[in-house]
């Protein structure tokens, strides 16, 4: 994990970002596993909420579409496609 300065403070190793999409059924039913790792790690979890229509948008539909040019810019072993 990358520490970073958000409006809660700064972030420890202890903290877990938890990047999701409101609408996503894996975030709900994640969202319960997720509380019980924290809790047992003794760690906060620092929520970031994400736009997934505007995620999509930057950087392309996923695996069916093709990549945006941002997305290709990245390299071969950066992009992950199954």
């Amino acid at each position: 994990m990358i520490a970073t300065i958000t409006h809660q403070g700064t972030l420890t190793m202890a903290d877990i970002e938890y990047f999701y999409s409101a609408h996503s059924a894996f975030a709900y039913f994640g969202s319960a596993r997720l509380m019980e790792i924290a809790r047992a790690a003794d760690s906060r979890i620092i929520h970031k909420p994400i736009d997934l229509n505007r995620a999509v948008e930057a950087n392309g539909p996923g695996w069916t579409g093709s990549l945006t040019p941002a997305r290709t810019a990245l390299g071969p072993n950066q992009v992950r496609i199954r």
